[in-house]
C-alpha cells in the first residue's frame, strides 16, 4: 500500500466521540445527571435558608461535591456525544421550596438520605455492569462520598 492508499481502519475521525464503555455506563450517566440536578438545587436552597448551622454546612459541602460530580458526569456524557438535558427535573427536592427553618432541615435530611441510598445503589450496578473507566471512577467516588454523607446525616439525626 502506498502513502496515499488507506483502509477504513487507517482513517481516524477525530470529531467522533470516543468512549470505552457500554450501555450500562451511558444509562448510569444519564440517571446520575437526572438525579444530581435537583439535589444541587436543593442544596443551594438549604445552604441559604436552613435553620441549623450544621445542616447548612452539610448543604454547602454537599452542593460543592454534587456540583463537581455533575460536572464529571456531564463531561462523560459529552464524550459519548450525548447532549445535556437542560429541562427542569421535577423531584421530591421541589418540596423544599416552601419550607423554612427546622422543617426545611428535616425534609432536606430525609431527601438527602434517600438520594444517598439511591446513588449508592446505582453506583454499585455501574461497578458490576459498566465497562468505562471514567464512569466506574465516578461510581466508586459516589459510593465513598455517599457513605460519608450518610454517616454525617446519622450524626446530625442523633444530635451530635
Amino acid at each position: 500500500m502506498t502513502g496515499s492508499q488507506h483502509t477504513l481502519d487507517d482513517r481516524s475521525d477525530t470529531s467522533a466521540p470516543r468512549h470505552d464503555g457500554n450501555d450500562a455506563d451511558l444509562r448510569y450517566l444519564q440517571q446520575s445527571r437526572a438525579a444530581l440536578v435537583p439535589v444541587v438545587e436543593g442544596c443551594r436552597t438549604v445552604a441559604t435558608r436552613g435553620g441549623d448551622d450544621d445542616v447548612r454546612a452539610l448543604a454547602r459541602s454537599t452542593w460543592v461535591e454534587q456540583a463537581d460530580r455533575l460536572s464529571a458526569v456531564s463531561a462523560c456524557l459529552r464524550a459519548w456525544g450525548t447532549a445535556a438535558d437542560t429541562r427542569p427535573h421535577p423531584s421530591s427536592i421541589d418540596a423544599l421550596a416552601p419550607l423554612h427553618g427546622a422543617a426545611l432541615d428535616r425534609a432536606f435530611a430525609d431527601q438527602l438520605t434517600s438520594h444517598a441510598h439511591a446513588s449508592i445503589d446505582a453506583a454499585r450496578v455501574e461497578l458490576v455492569a459498566g465497562a468505562g473507566r471514567a464512569e466506574r471512577q465516578i461510581a466508586e467516588d459516589a459510593i465513598h462520598a455517599e457513605d460519608r454523607r450518610l454517616a454525617r446525616l446519622a450524626l446530625l439525626a442523633s444530635g451530635q
